[in-house]
């Protein structure tokens, strides 16, 4: 369940990042 969460929250910075470029 750890590993899901450290998954979604890369994930989410990720899409955040991008968002962010845009």
């Amino acid at each position: 369940m750890t590993k899901i969460a450290i998954g979604l929250s890369c994930v989410n910075k990720w899409v955040i990042s991008r968002w962010s470029l845009v």
